[in-house]
């Protein structure tokens, strides 16, 4: 998670979510496009957060450096 929803004494309008997934091939691709569906839901089902899932391989998030940069925390491995 990254965003205003890590942030203390913030009042947090959705919620920032990063999945970095390993690229296998089209059929990963599309669990992962379904996992971003399943989790978009449920949290605006349980949360009554908006969602704001961003997918990133681990290159890309390598490559640009996406969670040192955000801060983002690890919230399941």
């Amino acid at each position: 998670m990254f965003g205003s929803i890590i942030k203390q004494n913030s009042i947090p309008s959705d919620i920032d979510i990063l999945v970095t997934y390993k690229p296998i091939n089209i059929k990963s691709y599309i669990q992962v496009l379904q996992l971003r569906h399943k989790i978009n839901d449920r949290i605006i089902n349980e949360i009554r957060l908006n969602a704001d899932v961003i997918l990133l391989s681990l290159n890309e998030e390598k490559e640009i450096d996406f969670i040192n940069k955000s801060n983002a925390i690890c919230v399941w491995p």
